[in-house]
């Protein structure tokens, strides 16, 4: 609905602006916070999708395993995720940086009001800057895979230590 109310109506948005006592261009902010805002939604939705896939995979091989044991495995629930439909997703290709529809609106943000050269300057930087700093969050993630598993496995290894350094620790501990 907001793609069709501010990309593809003709409202003049500094009339509103002046109207409603902002500040200029505070609109065409707004509507960029919204686009980068739906663009993060799209690219940790591509994330979760990735995980799932892993995880489906590792099911997979340990039902394999519970089968070949004679242990039957039970069904497993579906995510959130798996509820939507995918024709309703906007996730076309889950291994693209941005999707094209997030594309296409940065774009329509940063061409809506072209004539305010300082305004469509400043939307541009600001396209530019949140662009790299998902690449690095992304590129971060495909060069450090490792971090988020050593992460998860040093927090349970910090509370095993706290517990054991506490001094209202009532458990004994056998180290073998």
């Amino acid at each position: 609905m907001v793609d069709v109310l501010v990309f593809a109506s003709s409202l003049n948005f500094s009339e509103i602006e002046a109207e409603k006592n902002m500040s200029s261009g505070g609109l065409m902010r707004q509507c960029l916070r919204l686009v980068c805002c739906v663009a993060v939604r799209n690219c940790l939705e591509c994330r979760q999708r990735q995980r799932e896939r892993v995880n489906k995979t590792s099911l997979i091989s340990s039902k394999a395993q519970d089968a070949l044991q004679g242990v039957t495995a039970s069904a497993a629930t579906k995510t959130p995720l798996e509820n939507v439909p995918g024709n309703l997703s906007p996730i076309k290709d889950p291994d693209r940086l941005l999707q094209d529809v997030d594309i296409n609106r940065l774009r329509a943000v940063v061409f809506r009001d072209v004539d305010d050269s300082k305004q469509a300057q400043f939307l541009a930087l600001a396209v530019v800057y949140f662009i790299s700093v998902l690449m690095v969050s992304k590129y971060r993630d495909i060069l450090e895979p490792q971090r988020e598993t050593a992460r998860s496995g040093s927090q349970a290894g910090r509370n095993i230590r706290q517990e054991i350094n506490s001094p209202t620790s009532t458990g004994t501990f056998v180290f073998t």
